[in-house]
C-alpha cells in the first residue's frame, strides 16, 4: 500500500499549487476500514484495471466553497451544478496525476462521483486496503484517500 501513497501525496500537491496556488501540508497516513464520515462534500474517482479501488478527496463544507471559490476564481454556491462539477474535476486532477505515477501499472479511471452532505460515508471496495491522509492548506482542511485491492484479490472476487 506505501507505494500508492506518495503518488497521491504529490498529486494532491501539484494540483493545489498548480490549480489553486496553494500549498498543501500533508499530517500521518492512517489505514482505515471506510472513508471517513465527517466530511460535507467528497469527490470520488473508480479506479480499475491492475486494481481496483478508489481516491476520494473530502472536504468539510466550508473548506469546499473556499477550494472552489478559488478554482473558478468567483463565489459558486454549494447547491449549484458548477460547484458540483468543480469538486469533480478536482478529484480528477488529483486520481489522474496520482494514476500517471502508477507506471507500468494498466490504470482507468472513472467519471468522478460527487456527494454533498454533512456526515456521509463512502464504502470502500470489497478487498480493498484504505489510507486516509490529513492535509491542511490555507483554505482549510481536507482527506485525501486511497483505497486498493491488487489485481490477484479484484480479480478472485469478480470470479467468485
Amino acid at each position: 500500500m506505501d507505494e500508492y501513497i506518495q503518488p497521491l501525496m504529490d498529486a494532491t500537491e501539484k494540483t493545489f499549487e498548480l490549480m489553486l496556488s496553494n500549498s498543501v501540508r500533508f499530517y500521518d497516513p492512517t489505514p482505515i476500514n471506510n472513508f471517513p464520515s465527517n466530511a460535507g462534500v467528497s469527490g470520488v474517482i473508480g479506479l480499475s484495471g491492475d486494481v481496483a479501488g478508489a481516491v476520494a478527496v473530502s472536504f468539510p463544507t466550508k473548506t469546499a466553497q473556499a477550494v472552489i471559490n478559488k478554482f473558478c476564481g468567483m463565489e459558486v454556491p454549494v447547491d449549484s451544478e458548477d460547484f458540483t462539477d468543480a469538486v469533480g474535476e478536482i478529484a480528477n486532477m488529483i486520481a489522474g496525476a496520482t494514476k500517471a505515477e502508477f507506471f507500468g501499472m494498466n490504470i482507468d479511471i472513472s467519471c468522478p462521483t460527487v456527494i454533498i452532505g454533512e456526515g456521509h460515508t463512502i464504502q470502500r471496495p470489497s478487498g480493498a486496503k484504505c489510507v486516509c491522509i490529513p492535509c491542511e492548506s490555507d483554505l482549510g482542511r481536507f482527506i485525501v484517500e486511497i483505497a486498493i485491492a491488487p489485481k490477484t484479490t479484484a480479480n478472485a472476487r469478480l470470479a467468485g
